[in-house]
């Protein structure tokens, strides 16, 4: 055989092998690229509670939207607005309401009014856990 048709043949047959061998591996077809840090998107309002102690929840609301008026109600009972619609420098505007422990798994409604009349903003469910002595 010549030589120059054989290096043919020989390269023909290593990618018919690597064909083969990647179509018999099993792949589902999806690809995904993560970055090392993948951008975090921001799901409005944000609602976190933090324990201040004796028997008292902060509720602190942020949204980029400035709602001017807001009602906070946990377990069907309103709330006390302690800050209402502070805008810090990134343009995100901040609601606290200070509320006593609720009963298991209270829910934490969130309230916003438009001209159609107040609305659904969000829904929380609490769980207030015990420490263990």
């Amino acid at each position: 055989m010549n030589k120059p048709f054989r290096r043919y043949l020989t390269i023909a047959a290593l990618a018919a092998a690597l064909i083969t061998l990647y179509w018999l591996l099993p792949i589902s077809g999806k690809l995904a690229y993560v970055p090392d840090a993948p951008p975090q998107l921001a799901v409005w309002p944000q609602i976190n509670v933090v324990n201040k102690g004796n028997d008292e929840l902060e509720v602190i609301v942020q949204d980029v939207t400035p709602w001017v008026f807001v009602r906070l109600e946990m377990a069907g009972a309103e709330t006390t607005l302690v800050e209402h619609g502070a805008q810090n420098a990134t343009g995100v505007w901040q609601w606290k309401w200070q509320v006593r422990y609720p009963p298991d798994a209270a829910p934490l409604n969130l309230y916003y009014h438009r001209n159609t009349g107040c609305q659904l903003w969000a829904t929380l469910k609490t769980a207030v856990t015990t420490p263990i002595p």
